[in-house]
Formats: C-alpha cells, structure tokens, sequence
C-alpha cells in the first residue's frame, strides 16, 4: 500500500515530472482547507495502517494463518 493516498491524504505526481510537482505545490500552498483536510486525513490514515497494533496483527497473521 502507499502511504499516500492520491486526493485523499495527499497529492502524488509521477516521478521527475517537475511541472506535475510545482503544480501540486502551489495547490497545496494556495488552499489552506486542503492542505488541513489532508493533515486530518493523513494522520487517520497513519494511526489505522502503521500503529504498532496494526503491525502486530499483521506479524501474528502471517505467524499463524488462518
């Protein structure tokens, strides 16, 4: 999985594309709103997917698979 979420947690551009990057960072510096619904979203997404409770389900199940 990625750990972002295109237009969800953040924005993702395609690699080297440097106009597809300059675009993304002057939507980002140019909407407040966006970039905090992205913050909010992020750090949800974060805490479900990569806590230490996650990675131990994770690690128990590929220990002992249904």
């Amino acid at each position: 999985e990625e750990i972002i979420k295109d237009k969800e947690t953040g924005l993702l551009v395609p690699v080297a594309d440097v106009d597809a990057m300059a675009q993304a960072i002057l939507t980002l510096s140019n909407n407040e709103s966006l970039r905090a619904q992205y913050s909010t979203a992020g750090k949800a997404y974060g805490k479900e997917k990569f806590s230490t409770a996650h990675f131990i389900t994770c690690f128990e199940n590929v220990l002992n698979p249904s």
